[in-house]
């Protein structure tokens, strides 16, 4: 089974590096990158990832910076998906 990765990191360089490493790995589907906090949980939501490799520290991660330790505690995806989809719209 081939695992589905999202990069999210603001730092270009970082970005490539890590998606050169899983193009190389050839076990890993590469879905896409997100540049900030806020553009990580769009594409967390569309692209519903099963590998994420996030840069902890980012501008415009504020709303994602501290929740983060809540989705580690996710019990299954839909419970994850409930948290991520409150951070894009706090009232549902």
């Amino acid at each position: 089974m081939r695992l589905r990765a999202l990069i999210v990191d603001d730092e270009p360089p970082a970005r490539r590096k890590i998606r050169l490493f899983l193009e190389a790995r050839g076990d890993i589907d590469f879905l896409g990158e997100a540049g900030d906090g806020v553009e990580a949980v769009e594409r967390l939501l569309d692209l519903r990832p099963e590998l994420v490799f996030l840069d902890i520290q980012m501008p415009r991660g504020g709303r994602v910076r501290c929740p983060a330790r809540g989705l580690s505690a996710a019990q299954t995806d839909g419970d994850l998906y409930h948290r991520l989809r409150r951070l894009r719209h706090p009232r549902v």
